[in-house]
């Protein structure tokens, strides 16, 4: 078809008038194509919409039962055939160019709109294979590259039905040439007739079990899925399809012609006849077995943390923005006396102010702190089963977004030993000295020393345990009085401005809280305050172990996004 003495709309209508199409019959093959394109993209309607002068004309409808033609003026596809490329409005409402629009305001409702161009060989776009729907919506990359990819079969298609129409012989011709297009398309599809035997396959759908088409044609679908498949299928899915006409994102397992099974979810759409028996259905699968994978290795690893939360030594939680308890591992629960069924979903308000109404009154600022996204740690006491215990709390902001945290996590270490110890060495330097040198945690307490202009150039140890000088590679017993610059050369040009870092804390009395890596490949959690005015203390504890586990989820969940 050549139209070499016409320009602009002039030549695409006359390419449209050409085909024959319009305000004919309704054909089973573009119907397929309308089905295909809903199924495809999870919407109740889809049309082949071709825009003459003054309408837009439904050569198929699929989802809008008596409704043939609009007006042009008001037709979502008359956008959409002025580029190439497919059209979106994700909300109508919202969008200036349609939100009066008599199709938006009222039926059919209109929310959201996805239509790619039918470019005829002349490069005329004559209109859309579009898809609608009643709520907001947005297509990902692999419905939209569906969505042209039928757009390009319905123009063949279009191409074709003019090249027959006086050769009505050759209509077997044309049919096997859109079988041949729907065996093509890179969507894993088939078709099923009324006696549940295959009529066709994608070539997708051939090479993800591994057969030849020959091999599963005229063969039982329910051949393909395993034992329990087929019984969740013949028990549950069947019986509600043929009562609705579709299924949707059904959880199936195929088995290929190897013996190894696939995960797949498959969605439906069921043709009845002219008596209103089943014609056929129409099945797109998506391989969702790397996904289903990733979840159990996901699962397996949550599993493990949560051993691990379970069984710290330490009470550990997480509470949403309203101070509702989401969760809280066995140590809160042994301390607190009661099981899981009465702290999940109670406000940590009400559960404190039961057990100990007088600490809930000095914990309550510090959970309005954490909640407006600032970090807390303080020393607590609690009355517990055990008795009135000494706790050392951390309650940090869970997602802070906008100002604003979503909840927050918190943990509390029993330090009641430790306060004791404290107590008795008071009078005893000996025991104080037994017991800071043999924390787990490095320790270490720092003198600063700052220029005439008040700027931090140097510091000296105070003192240190030997876990301490283990984590810098130094004696902690020769450290005592020396200054850094003398035990590590080159610290002062070090870009992590450590003596800046330290130097601010002892100055401005504000604490800090960061993670490092050192060269041994291992991680430390590095807590820094002022004890008094123009000194410092170093808090560190090894975490590697925590940032290993944080490694290994985040790996996964890359892997499955």
């Amino acid at each position: 078809m050549t139209l070499p003495h016409l320009t602009g709309e002039a030549r695409r209508l006359a390419a449209l008038r050409e085909l024959g199409v319009l305000d004919t019959l309704p054909e089973a093959a573009f119907d397929t194509i309308t089905a295909t394109a809903a199924q495809l993209c999870g919407v109740p309607i889809a049309l082949i919409s071709l825009v003459d002068a003054q309408r837009q004309w439904f050569k198929s409808n699929f989802g809008l039962p008596g409704a043939s033609e609009t007006p042009r003026d008001v037709a979502f596809c008359d956008h959409a055939i002025r580029g190439d490329a497919l059209f979106e409005v994700p909300d109508a409402p919202r969008d200036p160019r349609f939100s009066g629009n008599p199709l938006v305001t009222g039926e059919p409702d209109i929310r959201f709109y996805a239509g790619a161009p039918i470019v005829m060989p002349g490069g005329e776009r004559i209109g859309t294979v579009c898809v609608i729907d009643r709520v907001a919506n947005q297509l990902d990359e692999h419905q939209r590259a569906m969505l042209a990819h039928l757009a390009a079969i319905v123009a063949a298609m279009l191409t074709q039905r003019r090249q027959l129409l006086d050769t009505t012989g050759r209509l077997a011709e044309s049919e096997l040439r859109v079988r041949r297009l729907y065996e093509a398309t890179p969507a894993i599809l088939h078709s099923i007739g009324p006696d549940g035997r295959l009529l066709n396959v994608s070539d997708r759908w051939l090479a993800l079990l591994g057969y030849e088409r020959h091999e599963v044609i005229g063969r039982l679908s329910s051949d393909f899925l395993s034992p329990a498949s087929q019984a969740y299928a013949r028990d549950v899915v069947l019986p509600a399809f043929f009562r609705s006409g579709r299924c949707e994102r059904v959880e199936y397992q195929f088995v290929r012609r190897d013996g190894s099974a696939i995960d797949v979810l498959l969605s439906a759409r069921l043709e009845r006849d002219e008596h209103g028996g089943s014609a056929r259905s129409l099945a797109v699968l998506e391989d969702v077995t790397a996904t289903r994978q990733l979840e159990r290795e996901l699962n397996r690893t949550h599993a493990h943390l949560d051993a691990v939360v379970d069984n710290m030594p330490a009470l550990v939680g997480y509470w949403d923005r309203g101070g509702v308890t989401r969760f809280v591992n066995r140590d809160f629960q042994a301390t607190v006396g009661l099981p899981t069924d009465r702290l999940i979903g109670v406000r940590l308000g009400e559960l404190f102010s039961a057990i100990d109404a007088q600490g809930w009154s000095t914990l309550e600022p510090r959970i309005e702190a954490v909640l407006g996204g600032r970090r807390q740690e303080f020393e607590w006491a609690m009355l517990t089963t055990s008795g009135l215990r000494q706790l050392r709390v951390t309650l940090v902001p869970a997602a802070p977004f906008e100002g604003e945290a979503d909840g927050f996590y918190g943990t509390w270490f029993d330090i009641t030993g430790m306060k004791s110890l404290e107590l008795r060495q008071r009078s005893s330097e000996q025991r104080y000295r037994l017991l800071f040198d043999n924390l787990s945690g490095g320790h270490a307490l720092h003198a600063i020393e700052v220029d005439e202009a008040g700027t931090p150039v140097n510091y000296r140890y105070l003192a240190m345990n030997a876990a301490y000088g283990a984590m810098l590679g130094i004696a902690a017993s020769s450290a005592v009085g020396a200054r850094v610059t003398d035990l590590i050369p080159g610290i002062a040009s070090d870009p992590a401005d450590w003596i800046g870092r330290f130097g601010r804390v002892a100055l401005t009395g504000e604490p800090a809280r960061f993670e490092q890596h050192d060269a041994a490949g291992r991680w430390w959690d590095i807590v820094a305050y002022r004890p008094e005015q123009g000194q410092f203390a170093v808090i560190a504890h090894d975490i590697s172990e925590r940032k290993r586990l944080e490694a290994e989820v985040a790996a996964l969940r890359a892997r499955t996004s």
